[in-house]
C-alpha cells in the first residue's frame, strides 16, 4: 500500500494535518488509539477474518484452504502457547473541519 504523497508514513508528525490542509480542511485534533483483538483459537481467528469482503473473494479465487493457511501463517507471531491469538493495532487519526 503506498504511503502519503510526501513519503514516510501517515502516522508521521504533520502528515495527516498537511493532507487535510491541502484538501481545504482545518485540522483540530490528532491522536492514537490502540485496539486489541483476541481470538480464543485458530478456528475463531479464521472464521472472524473470513468475514472481510476481500477474504471471501480470495477464498473464491484461490480456495478456502489456501486462504486459511495464509491467515494462520500470517498470525503465527501472535499465537500464544495456549493456542489463542492476541493482536494490538494502533491507529493514528485526525479530526478536521471544513
Amino acid at each position: 500500500m503506498p504511503g502519503p504523497p510526501s513519503g514516510g508514513a501517515y502516522s508521521d508528525p504533520g502528515v495527516l494535518e498537511a493532507i487535510a490542509r491541502n484538501a481545504g480542511l482545518e485540522p483540530e485534533n490528532t491522536g492514537d488509539v490502540t485496539c486489541a483483538f483476541e481470538y480464543p483459537a485458530e478456528d475463531a481467528l479464521v472464521q472472524i477474518a473470513g468475514f472481510a469482503g476481500m477474504i471471501v473473494l480470495a477464498a473464491r479465487t484461490s480456495g478456502e484452504q489456501t486462504v486459511r493457511d495464509a491467515i494462520v501463517g500470517a498470525m503465527e507471531p501472535f499465537r500464544s502457547a495456549d493456542g489463542s491469538y492476541h493482536v494490538e493495532n494502533e491507529w493514528h487519526y485526525l479530526i478536521a473541519r471544513a
